[in-house]
């Protein structure tokens, strides 16, 4: 079976945990115990995704989602003010 290259890939929303197109998403990456965005996709460690909505980027504020991804206490007083970052560019 040959592979689809026009296929977009699909990563799976920390926050609503459904998958959707990667383009459509926010990628984190993790150093230590604080979180930052990935802008170009290519940060080392393990991404993380989430939906660019205010419900997903709540829900996974509200369910310790980053704590359950990395599997250690985040900072969080850094991924406040991510998520709040966040937050401004989904209501743009």
């Amino acid at each position: 079976m040959a592979l689809n290259e026009n296929r977009e890939p699909m990563r799976r929303c920390i926050g609503c945990r459904s998958s959707h197109p990667k383009r459509e998403m926010f990628r984190f990456t993790c150093r230590g115990v604080e979180i930052y965005e990935d802008i170009t996709g290519n940060d080392e460690g393990r991404g993380v995704y989430l939906c660019k909505r205010e419900s997903c980027i709540e829900s996974a504020r509200k369910n310790k989602a980053f704590n359950r991804a990395y599997k250690k206490a985040i900072d969080d007083k850094s991924l406040s003010e991510l998520l709040v970052k966040m937050l401004e560019i989904t209501r743009r």
